[in-house]
């Protein structure tokens, strides 16, 4: 196997640079082509006339702004009657416990509707109170003894030995499972 002399790594390190170079050179060469296409497009297109800039009408727009000024002014100073007239109403309307006095007028309570719901939600408690006793009886019954459901028989590797035998006690409860 031959070694590489001084002389091939600096002609491998100049080759590389010319590379570089000619890699900048092309790209800047295409850059500056595709910007002279560029330009030139751009001076072909329209600009402004002096006639557009002649019929543009400060006045219209001037008045349009400030009317729609006027109109805001107004509406604000509207709102802050109404408030003033909501607060003397209601002094407490920014009070975090109070509730506004729109939703006081739009509610409407039904009495009779109300307690039967409240008697439908009691017996709904107490059906759900039997349920989960009735539950825990039943739990309590088949798991008198804290009887696991299963007892592993599944023979393992290395041929440990392992305890398949139901509890005591637990025999109509707990199953093997092989």
């Amino acid at each position: 196997m031959s070694k590489k002399l001084k002389g091939d790594n600096e002609a491998d390190s100049k080759d590389k640079k010319l590379l570089l170079w000619s890699a900048v050179s092309f790209f800047l060469v295409l850059i500056v082509f595709l910007w002279l296409l560029n330009i030139s497009s751009i001076l072909k297109s329209k600009t402004i006339n002096e006639e557009q800039v002649d019929n543009f009408q400060w006045e219209e727009i001037s008045n349009t702004l400030k009317h729609t000024w006027s109109d805001f002014k107004d509406n604000l100073s509207n709102a802050g009657q109404e408030l003033d007239q909501e607060f003397k109403k209601n002094p407490n309307i920014f009070d975090n416990n109070s509730t506004s006095t729109e939703e006081l007028a739009t509610t409407t309570v039904d009495v009779d509707e109300f307690e039967k719901m409240k008697a439908e939600l009691r017996g709904l408690e107490e059906r759900l109170q039997e349920e989960k006793i009735e539950e825990e009886n039943n739990l309590d019954k088949n798991n008198l003894n804290n009887c696991p459901e299963w007892v592993n028989c599944m023979p393992t590797v290395g041929g440990k030995n392992l305890d398949c035998s139901i509890p005591p006690g637990c025999e109509g409860i707990t199953e093997k499972v092989y």
